[in-house]
């Protein structure tokens, strides 16, 4: 009788744990669903900036295309709340309020590593939501044809690059940390399954093909059609009959994909209101994502309804937000910020910046022969989902910054007298830490590269030092 009740306790123990694992998952699915509804408003907004950018060129000496017929007054005041629910049946506000009610589920400590990225994007999402009434309301109330009005709205424009880049970023370290979680409660990192791996090799060739890395993309669709094939192929792994159809939809998309990709790459159809931004532009935003997610009838939504039907115990899958870039007239040159420094005469480097120890690169100096100074900055090596803030000379000139999709390039103010310095402070350590990014510029005509890091405890700072040549001028 004592073996027996102790059975009968330990398999209420087993049903017990199940159940909290169960639970603890679709607590983290949570987050994915907020994070997959954001994407779908951030494409409605994506498809207004579209609209401004053509708008604003035909005033210059560019044929203004209207991508699409919506505008502001079609849509909600905030697209992320969508209070009348126009567009939602779930809001990525209220999927943001059920994460906060499912806190007890996942624990504290999960839920202190999780909630601030969560944070962070539902105010990204609302600033993505501003920017289109900023950048409306500029248009409508401003001359055009005078050139500071247009320097005016691509600075806007850009801003909303900004801030879709860091919304994408965000995700990305979201990514890892449910993956990280849910590698704790369940003791697995992952499930073999050839749709998983599908999911994983459409994920790395649009990731490709969204920073355009040219030289890479056909391997990258050799190894899509080879996770094809196996999912073609491999009777073992196929779903029960309950989900034979979705798999079936599933492997049509993915051929979809696989198509498009050997498109691009041999010979690309590019639609004319396109043609400025670049075939890489088009078939990532315009022909690829919209196979990918759930709002073009996209497999993810139809992997994660698969994951849900065959119980698979891993966590929904993410999808991939549009990305912006700004096409810039022919006669107007795309201005590069100059920023000065609204301290003189600094006397010494700092030691501590923000609460964190600040150390300088190790033999490196930034050698000026000017005192406009020009820097580029990048995330160095790979676009890992890094978000920084840079410091000149004791002033924060840009903060959150997501360098995914593009360098950032600025010119330095430099002082005359004292010392400069530029500090590189983590928002984050990205998917690789610690946080490293590239900076680029030039002495003498020859160009020049330093690499700096930063972490979450210290930041890391360059010296500029001016030529004395230039002091004395």
């Amino acid at each position: 009788m004592k073996r027996i009740l102790t059975l009968f306790f330990f398999m209420i123990l087993i049903s017990q744990t199940f159940a909290q694992r169960n639970d603890q998952l679709k607590a983290l699915n949570t987050y994915v669903s907020f994070t997959n509804e954001s994407i779908h408003g951030i494409l409605t907004i994506h498809r207004l900036l579209e609209n401004f950018n053509q708008e604003v060129n035909k005033f210059v000496d560019l044929p203004g295309y209207r991508i699409n017929n919506i505008s502001n007054s079609d849509l909600p005041l905030n697209i992320f709340k969508d209070d009348d629910h126009w567009f939602y049946s779930v809001t990525p506000y209220e999927w943001f309020d059920k994460i906060k009610q499912e806190k007890s589920i996942l624990g504290e400590q999960a839920y202190s590593r999780l909630f601030p990225i969560a944070d962070e994007m539902l105010v990204t999402n609302n600033n993505i939501n501003k920017i289109r009434f900023d950048v409306a309301n500029f248009i409508a109330g401003s001359d055009l044809t005078q050139k500071k009005n247009l320097d005016s709205v691509y600075f806007l424009l850009e801003k909303a690059v900004d801030l879709i880049d860091l919304f994408y970023a965000l995700q990305m370290n979201l990514e890892d940390v449910l993956n990280n979680e849910y590698a704790q409660f369940s003791g697995q990192k992952d499930v073999q399954n050839p749709y998983l791996d599908l999911y994983d090799a459409s994920k790395e060739l649009l990731l490709n093909i969204r920073v355009t890395d040219e030289k890479n993309t056909t391997a990258f669709i050799e190894n899509l059609r080879k996770k094809l094939e196996s999912a073609k192929t491999d009777n073992s792994a196929m779903p029960n009959p309950k989900s034979k159809v979705t798999a079936s939809k599933i492997l049509q998309i993915n051929n979809g994909i696989l198509k498009l990709g050997n498109e691009l790459v041999t010979a690309p159809v590019l639609a004319e209101e396109y043609k400025l931004y670049g075939n890489y532009y088009f078939y990532y935003n315009v022909r690829i994502v919209e196979k990918f997610n759930r709002y073009g009838n996209g497999f993810v939504g139809l992997l994660n309804n698969m994951i849900d039907i065959e119980q698979l115990p891993v966590p929904h899958r993410l999808e991939f937000p549009h990305y912006f870039k700004v096409i810039y007239p022919k006669r107007i040159d795309k201005q590069i910020e100059t920023i000065s420094s609204s301290v003189n005469n600094i006397k010494a480097l700092p030691s501590k910046l923000a609460g964190r120890n600040v150390k300088p690169v190790a033999k490196e100096i930034i050698k000026a022969d000017s005192l406009s100074l020009q820097i580029e900055l990048y995330d160095f090596k790979i676009q890992d989902g890094d978000i920084v803030s840079i410091n000149f000379n004791g002033d924060w000139i840009y903060e959150k910054l997501s360098l995914e999709t593009k360098p950032k390039k600025f010119i330095l103010d430099l002082n005359k007298t004292g010392r400069n310095y530029i500090i590189l402070h983590a928002v984050n350590v990205g998917r690789r830490p610690p946080n490293t990014i590239g900076l680029n510029y030039t002495y003498n005509g020859n160009k020049k590269t330093i690499v700096m890091q930063s972490d979450l405890n210290s930041s890391e700072m360059v010296e500029i030092k001016l030529d004395e040549k230039e002091k004395k001028n």
